[in-house]
């Protein structure tokens, strides 16, 4: 078996009879296997349990992995949930007003910071702590519909407050009712061999000036596969420079899509990357804006300008209200605007 250069938990296999191709994704000892042939997979089956007797086997059109169930049951299409860990987390929270009509996970105050909120105590900071990493654990697996919030909320850990906590209770009674009436996961269909990103930045939404960054990577335009939430590094002096940061930080991981598929067999096209400032993208295309003197700025500009130059990826304009796969990633946005944004996020029918 060969490993794939650019993920070495990726093995893959080319059976020279059929030409069919296997596939084991790995991690620890848990293995997941696909392949066309279902004679290839017992094969590799029989293998290892020969050598492990202890084994333990999950096939059909619903696999249990890493606490995630994979539905395969319509063709074409995996369904993926983590209703497990997430009924888990509702029912180990036990928090107040649990019932209380909650339709998105933040409010629209979700960055700003109350001084005057009064500092947790010892035992309600390690709650905090706790609840806070279980739930972006879940977001970044499969809730990505809370990433924003669990983001933000992971900035604050060391430093909570009884306002962080009355934030954090509304991400778990959203994930309760949001849970109950239709569960909530990421529908995977990949209808196009083509990697799509869309990249985003809200300036300065941070009390220390920072913006934030938001960014979506499917393969087609249905199939999402890494999506990122994070407050940015560096202090940027426009909006024009904070999606220069989001788009220099976010396209390495879209390099990195692109070369995983090509190296599983898959002949695809350079990626596509979508951004919705215009003064950004004429900064890459035309050259180095004269209003750009500090150094940090400057390397990304000449980095991201390389990228295009050679063709490993094209940057186009798509207005912002098209955006909303990355835009629900960077702002609290509400009611339809949310639940639009959310399912171009995770197509998953709500």
């Amino acid at each position: 078996m060969q490993t794939n250069p650019h993920d070495d938990c990726i093995l893959n296999k080319i059976d020279k009879v059929t030409g069919e191709q296997i596939t084991i994704a790995i991690h620890v000892d848990d293995l997941l296997i696909t392949c066309k042939s279902k004679p290839m997979i017992n094969s590799i089956v029989h293998t290892i349990k020969s050598r492990y007797q202890d084994t333990k086997i999950n096939e059909g059109k619903k696999i249990p992995y890493l606490g995630m169930d994979i539905d395969f049951s319509t063709s074409g299409s995996a369904m993926v949930t983590l209703d497990g860990m997430i009924q888990s987390i509702i029912d180990d929270a036990n928090i107040p007003n649990i019932n209380k009509i909650t339709k998105t996970p933040a409010s629209d105050n979700i960055y700003t910071i109350d001084a005057e909120s009064e500092e947790l105590n010892v035992q309600e900071k390690k709650y905090f702590h706790t609840f806070t990493a279980r739930i972006v654990y879940a977001a970044r697996m499969v809730r990505i519909d809370c990433l924003m919030a669990s983001a933000f909320l992971s900035t604050r850990v060391t430093k909570s407050t009884k306002e962080d906590m009355e934030k954090l209770y509304r991400v778990i009674r959203y994930m309760k009712q949001s849970h109950d009436n239709n569960q909530r996961g990421i529908t995977l269909t990949p209808t196009e061999l083509t990697v799509i990103a869309h990249i985003d930045a809200s300036y300065g939404v941070h009390s220390n000036g920072k913006s934030q960054t938001g960014a979506c990577i499917s393969i087609g335009p249905t199939s999402t596969v890494y999506v990122q939430s994070v407050r940015q590094q560096i202090v940027t002096k426009s909006s024009t420079e904070a999606e220069l940061v989001a788009l220099s930080d976010c396209a390495n991981q879209v390099i990195h899509v692109h070369r995983f598929l090509t190296s599983q067999g898959y002949d695809i096209p350079p990626a596509t990357i979508f951004q919705d400032n215009m003064s950004t993208m004429d900064m890459v295309k035309a050259g180095k804006s004269t209003s750009m003197r500090t150094k940090h700025i400057s390397i990304k500009y000449f980095w991201v300008s390389e990228q295009v130059d050679k063709g490993i990826f094209k940057i186009i304009h798509k207005d912002t209200a098209l955006m909303g796969a990355a835009n629900v990633l960077t702002k609290p946005t509400q009611g339809s605007q949310f639940t639009n944004e959310t399912f171009a996020l995770t197509n998953w029918d709500q």
